[in-house]
């Protein structure tokens, strides 16, 4: 099974990035280049939905529509992460 969520990733005034999912509130994340925030991004959507499905809840479902407010950043990043989940109910990349 694969579970794919919309991410943004912003450069902020201080010249680090933030990375968040739209679709999932309370996972950001800060880092000072692209390559390691999405590493961190996935890191986070994997712990994330480790634990809704150790928990027994349902997994939110990804957004359809983004509005972005372009002056908010000079830089603005729209990509998905993907994580795959095997026969076995375990998580891999």
């Amino acid at each position: 099974m694969m579970f794919k969520f919309t991410a943004v990733i912003k450069l902020l005034d201080d010249g680090n990035y933030e990375l968040y999912f739209p679709a999932i509130r309370g996972i950001r994340i800060k880092g000072f280049s692209i390559p390691e925030i999405l590493e961190e991004g996935e890191r986070a959507l994997r712990g994330y939905l480790e634990e809704r499905m150790g928990l027994g809840e349902d997994i939110p479902r990804d957004i359809k529509f983004l509005p972005i407010n372009t002056e908010e950043s000079d830089e603005i990043i729209i990509t998905k992460i993907v994580v795959f989940i095997d026969e076995g109910g375990t998580l891999t990349a």
